[in-house]
């Protein structure tokens, strides 16, 4: 009996006789070449599985790559271009432009008007059958064909009464001048409580047109501070509250003119 092996049945029959053998240390050492056998077999399958796997990746990679499609790069050796041939004549140099149309031959026709002194009396009517008639009597041929009549350059252009000017050459401008404005604005604008009590503060830049009569029209934010609504609010109230300003004119005339006004609201 090898009684060094612990595992023998011998032994364990002789060690547990006269005591339980259903459980326990008993069953442990029958059953330890059986949970042996199945541990080795559960190792093996987990490091054949870890090998594999790693090969079937590789296999895989290989595969995807293979369906990328590869861009060939060629070399091109660049030569010494190949001397020109003289013996090839040069292409024919463009045609040269038209001449001008011939001047034509008119006769000035001056509107009839009651003066008492014409400097451009109308001309006869004999010539004005032979000739054409134009804005100004001019030497030329009397059969040369008609291009261009031309513009009457002294045709008045009606500009668009309701036109708001950015640019003018008087400037509008409040009653009493920039200071009196910056004075007006800070008697009336009052600090709006939300905005105080939240310490939101900065700049608020309104736009206006100023009218041909100096009133306030079209009013409103260019410039707003974030979270500040009711700054914008009452810069826009005390804009559109401000007396009429003398209006800017151009060429003498009264016209509509854009204006803008800054408003910095800070607490101190």
């Amino acid at each position: 009996m090898a009684w060094n092996d612990a595992i023998t049945e011998e032994r364990n029959d002789l060690v547990f006789e006269g005591r339980n053998k259903n459980y326990g240390a008993y069953q442990i050492r029958r059953n330890y070449n059986k949970a042996l056998m199945v541990a080795v077999g559960i190792g093996t399958a987990v490091v054949m599985l870890a090998v594999g796997s790693h090969f079937i990746y590789k296999l895989v990679s290989a595969t995807e790559e293979e369906d990328i499609p590869l861009v060939n790069i060629t070399t091109v050796d660049l030569k010494d271009a190949p001397p020109l041939d003289k013996s090839v004549p040069p292409p024919p140099p463009p045609p040269p432009p038209p001449p001008p149309p011939k001047q034509i031959e008119t006769i000035q026709f001056t509107e009839p008007k009651v003066e008492e002194d014409v400097k451009e009396p109308p001309p006869p009517q004999d010539e004005v059958k032979k000739t054409n008639v134009g804005d100004e009597t001019k030497e030329g041929d009397k059969d040369a064909p008609i291009t261009d009549i031309g513009a009457n350059t002294n045709t008045k252009i009606e500009e668009d009464d309701n036109q708001v000017f950015q640019v003018v050459e008087d400037e509008a401008k409040f009653p009493g001048g920039a200071d009196a404005l910056m004075a007006y604005l800070r008697k009336s604008i009052q600090y709006p409580a939300f905005e105080k009590d939240n310490g939101t503060q900065g700049l608020v830049v309104i736009g206006f047109i100023v009218e041909k009569d100096g009133s306030i029209t079209d009013v409103k934010p260019l410039k707003e501070v974030n979270g500040g609504a009711g700054l914008t609010r009452e810069a826009m109230r005390v804009v559109k509250s401000m007396p009429k300003w003398t209006p800017g004119k151009m060429q003498g005339r009264a016209v509509r003119v854009n204006c803008t006004v800054p408003v910095r609201f800070t607490l101190k």
